[in-house]
């Protein structure tokens, strides 16, 4: 019927000069023909990208099989083929958050998840194309809320990596039996209003000021300790040396031979000149 129609429609006109012409109405209708033609052969095929799977949903009914990378087929205007990504996704996002002391914390943060490519006619049955959102971001807006709502704001800065590996895991934990895997997680920055960061860089400093000046109490301190130590090594030598001298007079004409210059004096008292043992 549609090969008699469009025939009827492809047939010449007879023009006043008695010549025949194809009616505008056939030249539309062929345009239209090949057109509708056109798509439907296109719409048959497809190609999926390595990095891809696809789910066949026929009339609405979601096929358990997953198609492949490569070319497929499938019947136009009725059946689609939905596409998920399959790789590794990293994306950046912010967060904000309260900490234990009620302080707001704004998180930049680094995430990398994956979504399980064996079950995709689960994801699509349950999430959709929002899978995302739903999987991966509510669920670690929530974890991160309550990791950190166990952190004072100050403590939060030093235990930023303790805090995301925390959180990294019980957000597997809570999505172990979901189809998709968090694959990475990581705090790459943490602001507070301004009134507290000044707060904090000024405590910050005068941390750093104190422990100066017990480095240099210590140094003062140790540099006495020295001086009393030599002091006291100074006054032993001496009281051996002097007991030595006192129990050995050949000791101390030993210590005035080698102090002597080798010149006599010129005046002695009581008129006579020492003389040294020189043995």
């Amino acid at each position: 019927m549609l090969k008699k129609l469009f025939t009827g429609m492809l047939m010449p006109c007879t023009q006043k000069d008695g010549t025949l012409k194809p009616s505008p109405e056939g030249i539309t209708i062929t345009v239209i023909f090949y057109i509708f033609l056109f798509v439907l052969i296109w719409g048959s095929f497809g190609i999926i990208d390595e990095t891809e799977r696809g789910v066949r949903v026929t009339l609405g009914k979601v096929s358990q099989e997953v198609v492949q990378p490569g070319m497929y087929t499938k019947l136009p205007l009725v059946t689609s083929i939905i596409r998920y990504d399959v790789k590794v996704i990293k994306k950046d996002s912010q967060m904000e958050t309260y900490t234990k002391d009620i302080q707001t914390a704004k998180l930049k943060i680094s995430v990398s998840f994956q979504l399980d490519k064996d079950d995709l006619s689960k994801v699509y049955a349950q999430y959709g194309k929002t899978w995302e959102d739903k999987i991966i971001w509510n669920n670690l807006s929530q974890q991160v809320k309550d990791v950190m709502g166990k952190y004072d704001a100050e403590n939060l800065i030093e235990n930023r990596d303790k805090a995301a590996s925390t959180i990294f895991i019980v957000m597997n934990e809570k999505i172990a039996e979901l189809p998709a895997t968090l694959t990475q997680f990581q705090i790459l920055d943490i602001e507070y209003n301004t009134e507290f960061e000044k707060a904090v860089e000024a405590k910050v400093v005068a941390g750093q000021r104190a422990k100066e000046a017990e480095n240099k109490t210590k140094q003062v301190e140790e540099e006495a300790k020295q001086i009393v130590l030599t002091a006291k090594a100074n006054a032993e030598e001496m009281r051996i040396k002097t007991q030595a001298l006192s129990q050995n007079k050949a000791l101390v004409d030993y210590e005035i031979a080698i102090r002597w210059n080798g010149v006599l004096p010129t005046t002695v008292a009581g008129g006579s000149i020492p003389l040294l043992n020189l043995k």
